[in-house]
């Protein structure tokens, strides 16, 4: 119950008594449950609304009798819809609902319908404050809220209200969490993709130039008057060992592949570039390709390089 009157706050008990000239007379009191105690505040239909409503019926008309006048109780008890009635501390106190007839309707115009309406006993006007305090505290539970009765609906409805603008605050800073997580992660998407077609772009690009290399290496093997393989292999086998080869080119090409542009090499070629640190390594090289019988072997060029204290070479066959 803590909880639910955190959440109520307060109850406005409406105090209707009947007068015996035949008026009514109204007087609003709110019962405040942080406080445990009621203050007496304006009858207005903006006071009502704002928290729900007990009416506290007393004066003219209302009747008490002992619970123990059990005709009295049964005719009562069974024509709710004839009497307004309360039974409270061994008695019962009812009035007919006609009477009240008045007052609902002006309620009912101001969209107002009560929590509960009860009768004060005849002899309890001088308590009535200890039994506001006993009606307010008898309607605000969990289980009268849930129940499926007009009482229910009423409390039900205004825990409802309470929490409407506390929930549409929620959503609202939800959508405005989502809106700004989405635009961020919208736009590193965005980026990720164009990132991603970027990187496809240029795969493909890569792919597709392998793709023509290999072709054009392709067209170079068909392409050669001898078998590459078997010249490398025989080359290979008279290197000497302290010669390092740095370059062997069979149908060397003529200049660099241009696309649209034919290939242009030298097809009866086979280039060979080296190092040693001897130039007896060189003679000896160059002899033994001589005696392979390719081709015409020319020894191109012989340079030191001081730096390194190598000789390079450069030897040419024509196949």
């Amino acid at each position: 119950m803590k909880l639910l009157s955190r959440i109520v706050g307060r109850l406005n008990v409406l105090c209707v008594r009947f007068t015996s000239e035949g008026e009514t007379t109204l007087s609003l009191v709110q019962y405040i449950f942080s406080k445990g105690k009621s203050i007496s505040v304006d009858v207005s239909g903006k006071t009502l609304s704002n928290f729900p409503v007990i009416v506290l019926l007393s004066g003219r008309g209302v009747v008490t009798k002992d619970v123990s006048a059990a005709n009295i109780v049964e005719s009562i008890t069974s024509n709710p819809e004839t009497f307004i009635r309360t039974v409270m501390d061994g008695k019962i106190s009812f009035v007919r609902r006609e009477q009240l007839e008045t007052v609902m309707n002006e309620l009912g115009k101001s969209n107002i319908h009560p929590l509960r309406i009860e009768c004060l006993p005849v002899d309890g006007e001088q308590l009535q404050e200890r039994y506001i305090e006993k009606f307010c505290l008898e309607c605000l539970h969990w289980k009268v809220a849930l129940r499926p009765s007009a009482e229910g609906s009423v409390l039900a409805s205004f825990i409802a209200k309470r929490f409407l603008f506390p929930s549409l605050a929620v959503l609202l800073l939800i959508l405005l969490v989502n809106f700004a997580v989405s635009s961020r992660v919208e736009k590193e998407f965005n980026s990720a993709n164009f990132e991603l077609a970027a990187l496809r772009k240029t795969s493909s690009a890569a792919a597709a130039s392998n793709d023509k290399k290999e072709a054009a290496m392709e067209q170079f093997s068909h392409r050669l008057p001898h078998k590459a393989s078997s010249l490398s292999d025989k080359i290979a086998a008279i290197i000497p060992e302290k010669v390092v080869l740095t370059e062997l080119s069979i149908a060397p090409l003529l200049r660099h592949l241009e696309t649209g542009k034919p290939v242009q090499q030298n097809e009866n070629a086979v280039i060979i570039r080296g190092e040693t640190s001897l130039s007896e390594e060189v003679a000896e090289f160059t002899e033994a390709l001589t005696e392979l019988r390719l081709g015409a072997v020319r020894l191109v060029s012989v340079e030191q390089d001081e730096e390194r204290m190598v000789l390079t070479f450069r030897i040419e066959i024509a196949l």
